[in-house]
């Protein structure tokens, strides 16, 4: 989860959000070591599910699969949740005041629609928005941050959402208005003939 804070100092934990193809690294708290053995276990689990029929009971070693499976998503989960707490104490401990954006996290991640038909605009942009949103748990983050700073009597405020990116650092002109007086092109003088 990367989180920034107004004074630049940037939570990364040391781990890109994305992986050297442009998608989303959902294992990326494992060890590359982990990540290939859930590969190679989601493989021969896929094999072996090949092979059964359709309302058969799981054989004992694709069960077995699965439980491997299992466990190794639960440690990418206890990792993830350990980094959480790290960084919420973190801003807890350093900062007094903490500002966040009330988000409605479902509208958030609302799927962009494309047909054939009539194509949507960056459906494949907003689907790698959607899963990087999801695999964040902003609103976790928020809850743990709400008991977190009400321990030491520091406060956390929930800000409206709408035109918050669209301001810059405070003292500082908004962005829009920045954006406007930008210099346009002007246009061209047709040759004659």
């Amino acid at each position: 989860m990367s989180l920034a804070p107004s004074d630049g100092n940037h939570q990364d934990h040391g781990r890109p959000a994305r992986l050297p193809d442009d998608t989303a690294d959902r294992d990326k708290w494992l060890t590359p070591r982990k990540k290939a053995t859930l590969l190679r276990l989601e493989r021969e689990a896929a094999h072996r599910e090949n092979f059964r029929k359709r309302g058969e009971k799981a054989s004992h070693r694709l069960r077995h699969t699965y439980d491997q499976i299992k466990q190794l998503r639960a440690t990418a989960t206890r990792r993830t949740l350990d980094r959480q707490h790290q960084t919420t104490t973190c801003l807890a401990r350093t900062y007094g005041t903490v500002v966040v954006e009330t988000l409605t996290i479902t509208n958030t991640v609302k799927s962009a629609k494309d047909t054939v038909e009539e194509p949507g605009k960056n459906v494949r942009q907003k689907a790698r928005l959607n899963r990087s949103t999801s695999q964040e748990a902003w609103g976790r983050t928020v809850t743990t941050l709400t008991y977190k700073l009400a321990r030491p009597g520091s406060t956390l405020h929930k800000v409206p959402a709408p035109g918050t990116s669209l301001l810059g650092p405070p003292g500082m002109t908004p962005l829009t208005r920045a954006r406007s007086t930008r210099r346009r092109p002007t246009p061209r003088a047709l040759p004659s003939r």
